[in-house]
C-alpha cells in the first residue's frame, strides 16, 4: 500500500521501486553466502524542501559461519524535487564529509575529491542500513 503523499508521483511504479530495492541489496550482498531477500514493504515516507524519501523495509537472509541467519534493512528511495543552477543542497562529499553547496558540483570545493553527479527529478537510491 501507498503512502497518501504518494499522490505527489501518480505515475509511481511501485513494482519497479520493490525491484530496485532487492536488486540494490542483492548487489550490496553479492559475496554473501546465499544471500535472499524475503519481503520489501514501505515502511515510511518523508518530505523536506527539496527531497521526497520512500523508506523501505526489507528482510532478507544469508550464512554467516555456516549459520543462517536473518536482518532486516531500511532503504532510502529518494526524489530529488529541485535542482535548479545555484541551489544549496544537503549532501556531503562521499571523501570528506564536507557540505555540498550545489547539486551540479563535480568536485568537492574543501578536499578537490570528485563527486557524482547528485540525481534530479529521479527516484535513486540513497542510503540502506540495518535495523
Amino acid at each position: 500500500k501507498l503512502p497518501r503523499n504518494l499522490s505527489d508521483f501518480p505515475d509511481f511504479d511501485a513494482t519497479l521501486a520493490e525491484t530496485a530495492v532487492r536488486d540494490f541489496l542483492k548487489n550490496k550482498f553479492k559475496s554473501a553466502d546465499r544471500f535472499r531477500v524475503h519481503n520489501v514493504v514501505i515502511n515510511d515516507y518523508k518530505e523536506s524542501n527539496i527531497e521526497k524519501t520512500i523508506i523501505y523495509q526489507a528482510s532478507a537472509q544469508y550464512y554467516t559461519d555456516n549459520k543462517l541467519t536473518q536482518h532486516r534493512y531500511c532503504v532510502h528511495y529518494s526524489y530529488i524535487t529541485s535542482a535548479d543552477e545555484g541551489d544549496v543542497v544537503a549532501a556531503v562529499c562521499p571523501n570528506c564529509a564536507a557540505p555540498l553547496s550545489k547539486l551540479n558540483t563535480s568536485k568537492c570545493e574543501y578536499c578537490g575529491s570528485t563527486v557524482s553527479v547528485v540525481m534530479h527529478r529521479t527516484f535513486e537510491i540513497t542510503e540502506y542500513y540495518e535495523k
